[in-house]
């Protein structure tokens, strides 16, 4: 199960950074140009949100105990604390995930109340930039002293 779960976290983590590019793209042109929010932009803040709550639940069920580098962790938290690869994953990783999470659910909340087109672009863009930046942060990117494969393969 475990395995399953890192994999799927893995690759939806690229899903979720596409679409979050994505978004932010639409969302900037759209800012700058007066575009209106069309149906496609609709659809890829709906497609956003799902991969942000896919992503999460994935990766809570790592942090709840699937994965071992938690459950060490937890059962000695001082000494991962000491630990910058287990402090990464069990503190630094987790936190910045949900800070991700709650600006990008920011953004799409903030766009669906508002009627304005131009204030519909602005929440998303700024969510969604926000988002991908955090994200961009907590990815433990290879050449990092926790670092882990782009494309993890069980």
């Amino acid at each position: 199960m475990y395995t399953f779960v890192l994999f799927a976290h893995s690759w939806t983590r690229w899903v979720l950074l596409l679409l979050a590019v994505l978004v932010l793209f639409r969302s900037l042109i759209g800012l700058i140009q007066g575009q209106s929010y069309t149906q496609l932009d609709k659809k890829l803040g709906l497609a956003f949100f799902w991969a942000l709550n896919v992503q999460f639940v994935l990766g809570l069920a790592l942090y709840a105990g699937l994965s071992p580098v938690t459950r060490a962790a937890f059962s000695d938290m001082a000494a991962a604390m000491k630990d910058s690869a287990i402090r990464f994953f069990v503190a630094e990783h987790f936190v910045t995930a949900i800070l991700a999470i709650g600006a990008g659910h920011f953004g799409i909340a903030r766009a669906k109340k508002v009627d304005e087109d131009r204030k519909k672009h602005m929440f998303m863009l700024i969510g969604s930039g926000i988002c991908l930046a955090l994200m961009l942060a907590l990815i433990p990117w290879p050449n990092l002293p926790y670092g882990r494969a782009l494309f993890f393969l069980p």
